[in-house]
């Protein structure tokens, strides 16, 4: 797998269905049995509360089966030095059109995990939607994007984590799900 056009060229990478209906399943009771905890992206962000922000609910505990099937999927593009982190999240329409962030949009961000050497990062849509999913930027000043990746069930996208980008929020849902991961140098 080359992933040249990913990191150099702004390019995006796409895969449908990447868990298989066993791991899907698992995955869908973990949203429903899992405890998130209150947050906001960007992480690194300090404001008066989680609402000048975006905000979200989280849970990264126990993430290592979701992060091996990532992790071994990717394994012949970065020759086995690369780890993977993953994050279960979790957005209510409610909450966000209490914030500042409250538009389809979001916020314009790159990703950077909590670490400098992040390489890559993506997300898994747990719903699916036509005006949601993750739009992509070619600066941060940019009103519209110029590419925007739908959110469907168990798809798969990855990204250069330096890429602008945003969450794509569709207010008809109550709450949006998906998995963020990123791809670590080690």
């Amino acid at each position: 797998m080359n992933l040249d056009n990913v990191k150099n060229e702004g390019g995006i990478y796409i895969r449908e269905n990447f868990f298989s209906e066993e791991q899907l399943s698992k995955i869908k009771n973990d949203f429903k049995s899992k405890t998130f905890y209150s947050h906001h992206q960007p992480e690194k962000y300090e404001c008066g509360n989680r609402f000048q922000a975006y905000p979200c609910y989280q849970n990264e505990e126990d993430t290592s089966d979701v992060c091996y099937t990532i992790g071994n999927y990717f394994k012949t593009a970065f020759d086995d030095n690369f780890r993977v982190e993953a994050i279960y999240r979790k957005v209510y329409s409610e909450e966000l059109l209490k914030s500042k962030c409250n538009t389809r949009y979001g916020f314009i961000h790159k990703d950077g995990g909590m670490r400098e050497t992040c390489i890559y990062a993506g997300v898994v849509y747990m719903d699916f939607t036509v005006t949601g999913g993750t739009a992509f930027f070619n600066s941060p000043a940019d009103k519209f994007p110029d590419i925007e990746i739908g959110a469907v069930p168990n798809r798969l996208i990855l990204y250069d984590n330096l890429r602008y980008h945003a969450p794509s929020h569709d207010f008809t849902y109550e709450v949006r799900e998906n998995i963020c991961y990123f791809i670590y140098d080690k």
